[in-house]
């Protein structure tokens, strides 16, 4: 499967399984995983724009306010730009961690936009979900072929 066909087939995913009922909210955020997967494995190939279209179709999908998934997976993709060469080195538990820590920014930007949109009720499972997603992160590595980050990058 090439490059391109794994990231467009990647992506119908992501939108399907977002409309996931709100009884499974503890559930990981696939979309975080995969912005930030893409972010650091293929930095050339997903571009921020690419990022905020994906995050588009969700806010229309989820019937959301609009460009509050956007402006979160854009904010969660720059700071894996940020970090991709340091995050190479990382172990695998820190990048779990990481990717964890990730998504909590991103889900308290999501509860923020929708408190102020008078939407204050979270249960715990919401918050649960970026624990998931972190826990999540080495699966999603060895589904790549456990292929190693620091070969991809220049010297």
């Amino acid at each position: 499967m090439t490059k391109s066909t794994w990231i467009k087939s990647a992506l119908v995913l992501v939108l399907v399984l977002s409309l996931q009922p709100i009884s499974l909210l503890w559930l990981p955020r696939l979309e975080c995983l995969l912005v930030i997967f893409w972010a650091l494995h293929y930095p050339k190939t997903v571009q921020l724009g690419f990022i905020f279209v994906v995050g588009f179709l969700m806010d229309l999908f989820q019937n959301s306010l609009i460009g509050v998934h956007a402006l979160g997976l854009v904010l969660i993709t720059s700071c894996a730009y940020l970090m991709r060469f340091r995050f190479a080195f990382y172990p695998l538990w820190q990048q779990s961690a990481l990717v964890g820590f990730l998504t909590l920014i991103y889900l308290n930007l999501l509860y923020w936009i929708h408190f102020l949109g008078f939407h204050p009720s979270v249960s715990w499972h919401f918050w649960a979900s970026a624990l998931s997603t972190g826990f999540c992160w080495p699966i999603l590595i060895r589904l790549d072929g456990n292929r190693v980050m620091r070969k991809s990058f220049p010297s």
